[in-house]
């Protein structure tokens, strides 16, 4: 699940919900929830930038997953 929200003309936040899950016949399964978020801003008509927080809870499938940061020019 993703929901988007414009907090300024130029500036947009959002954030994800995501399920994961892992299941391997004969071993058994896991899952887990995830949580990602992030921000796009347009400096002016040529130029956007974005930063992004991924899996900020290190969801647990079977191992902990790495939170990841990135960010981004267009």
């Amino acid at each position: 699940m993703v929901y988007n929200r414009k907090a300024r003309s130029n500036l947009n936040i959002g954030v994800k919900v995501e399920y994961l899950n892992l299941g391997i016949h004969s071993f058994g399964s896991t899952n887990a929830l995830d949580f990602s978020s992030g921000v796009l801003w347009q400096a002016n008509e040529n130029l956007r930038l974005g930063a992004a927080f991924l899996r900020v809870n290190r969801p647990k499938v079977p191992h902990r997953l790495p939170r990841t940061f990135a960010v981004g020019i267009a």
